[in-house]
């Protein structure tokens, strides 16, 4: 497939998926379409350890979906919703750790697509809101309960207002502020790479054990970690992580 709206690299075991659709990254049917297939390919490949999700189009991170697609048929709107479900699954289900990094504007779907994320760095001039009760549909507010308190969500929600960059850091949505958006682009590659050092078999069970976790009480999700936990300490990756240690020298991660 020829993407017309997203660019990929892949460069030092990180993937970079970048949102390229001036003036505002709108999300038309094709530009989901677009990203499930160049995410897919990023999470397939056992080179790619972490992803950054970014935007190529300056101060804009996504201003959600695309209102000239809109209204359309209730069978055409069903099946892109079927679409759009998908893919945010897959982004939340990532086999690999995703990075987002936002500038500027993310609000309805790229505010939902922000929220499925691993890790949330932003610029002060960021925002994230869900706007679609103004526009008569609903909003992805589901995936918002998993990084803001559920009160601040519903009055997002009713309201249609955003919140800024300060409050997104301080209610935790947000891990990291960044001062413009040159700055944000070199943390998230920082972090990125990072976390692209550690084993690759490690990152996947890592991410598949918190993934499974979330869901559940405190117990049972430690449970979960911990039966991962077991399946990591067979393996090569393992071993060599013990030696590297015991060595004080960096480890070599089997493929």
């Amino acid at each position: 497939m020829i993407a017309e709206d997203v660019s990929v690299t892949l460069e030092e075991r990180v993937g970079t998926l970048s949102l390229s659709r001036p003036p505002v990254n709108a999300l038309r049917t094709q530009t989901y379409r677009e990203l499930a297939a160049s995410l897919r390919a990023l999470q397939e490949d056992r080179a790619c350890s972490a992803i950054v999700l970014r935007s190529a189009v300056p101060g804009i991170f996504c201003a959600g979906a695309d209102v000239r697609e809109l209204p359309m048929p209730r069978e055409v709107d069903e099946e892109r919703q079927k679409l759009t479900r998908a893919f945010f699954t897959q982004v939340l289900r990532s086999p690999v750790p995703v990075i987002c990094a936002v500038d500027g504007p993310a609000l309805g779907g790229g505010c939902q697509l922000v929220a499925a994320c691993d890790v949330r760095l932003a610029t002060r001039g960021a925002r994230f809101g869900v706007p679609e009760i103004n526009v008569g549909r609903c909003g992805g507010g589901r995936y918002l309960m998993r990084v803001l308190p559920v009160g601040t969500v519903r009055q997002m929600y009713f309201t249609g207002r955003p919140i800024g960059a300060e409050e997104a850091h301080r209610l935790g949505m947000v891990s990291e502020l960044l001062d413009d958006a040159d700055a944000l682009d070199a943390r998230a590659q920082e972090l990125a790479r990072d976390i692209a050092s550690k084993s690759p078999t490690a990152l996947r069970l890592a991410k598949q054990s918190l993934d499974l976790a979330e869901s559940l009480g405190i117990e049972a999700g430690y449970e979960v970690e911990q039966q991962f936990s077991l399946r990591m300490a067979g393996t090569p990756d393992a071993a060599e992580a013990a030696a590297a240690f015991r060595e004080k020298r960096p480890p070599v991660w089997s493929d």
